[in-house]
């Protein structure tokens, strides 16, 4: 990992991005550029007597370069204030501020591509000129369309005690990157990590089929479940590694659900999930179940592009 984009406003859950930064793993010596971005709209006119004739729609009033200029000003002094705030964490750190207008999420993920960032964290909320987004439209439209890895971050008491990860895996490539993305970085001593397989009931059902093809069928079933416990056990041994705690589990469920609830009980500080799971060709596409957990997960929830 060299690069990394902080997405910062301010607000309280854009504050718990520091914090996790301190419990990320992360290497010294990044370099990591603090986006602040103050988002214009463009509003309707709402006297009717400044539409122009035979007109049925009112005009839109675009923003005067004097706010335009002002909202940047604004910006930039946020992105400086976080800049500030980063480096006295991270001396070793090339901290970039910048401060820019537009779209929150296309801002920030066109510095990610611009800077070829490893990575993207956001708070779970943002807060923009009208109030506050919840996640679904900033959060998960940076997750949705960023071409790197993205860290969702929601506040967390501080506790003192090592990290608790939970790392999903289901055979796939981008599953394959989650787990490396642990076992790469370098965390406290006694971090806790545990890997999750969860079987689809589908596959645990006894399915009636005709006789003829019912020995095929179990044989198929018990080659995916057998598969299944294999991948568990290649991503344990991966994270065996001196100063990590490896645990391993298999859960039977609906993944969403299942993975959602376990890291609750579990009390996961963050769940590292490939962007795509097996159903979806696509490592670049955000898979159903990535989505569902960074929306409703009760933790931070990273999610790994290859």
């Amino acid at each position: 990992m060299k690069a990394i984009v902080i997405a910062y406003d301010g607000s309280e859950c854009s504050e718990a991005i520091f914090t996790e930064l301190q419990h990320a793993g992360l290497p010294p010596g990044l370099d990591a550029h603090v986006v602040s971005v103050a988002e214009l709209w463009a509003l309707t006119a709402a006297d009717p007597a400044m539409w122009a004739p035979m007109s049925a729609d009112p005009p839109v009033v675009r923003s005067s370069e004097a706010e335009k200029l002002e909202a940047l000003q604004r910006a930039s002094a946020l992105a400086e204030q976080g800049a500030a705030r980063l480096q006295a964490a991270f001396p070793a750190w090339s901290v970039v501020p910048a401060g820019t207008v537009g779209s929150v999420a296309h801002a920030i993920v066109q510095r990610a591509r611009e800077i070829s960032a490893d990575m993207i964290f956001i708070g779970s909320h943002s807060r923009t000129k009208v109030g506050r987004f919840f996640l679904g439209s900033v959060s998960q439209k940076v997750a949705t369309e960023a071409k790197c890895s993205v860290r969702i971050c929601r506040p967390r008491p501080l506790s003192g005690a090592a990290p608790r990860l939970l790392v999903a895996v289901d055979g796939s490539l981008p599953s394959h990157a989650a787990v490396r993305a642990v076992a790469e970085r370098a965390w406290p001593a006694a971090t806790v990590v545990a890997t999750v397989v969860v079987i689809e009931p589908a596959l645990r059902a006894a399915i009636e089929v005709p006789p003829e093809f019912s020995a095929e069928y179990r044989r198929q079933r018990d080659a995916t479940l057998d598969w299944l416990e294999a991948v568990a056990t290649a991503a344990h041994r991966q994270l065996e590694i001196p100063g990590l705690v490896p645990e391993r589990h298999t859960l039977d469920g609906e993944p969403k659900s299942t993975l959602i609830e376990w890291a609750e009980r579990w009390r996961a500080d963050c769940l590292f999930i490939g962007a795509s799971g097996l159903q979806h060709a696509d490592t670049a596409t955000l898979g159903t179940v990535a989505s569902a957990l960074a929306v409703r997960a009760h933790c931070s929830v990273e999610i790994v592009r290859p």
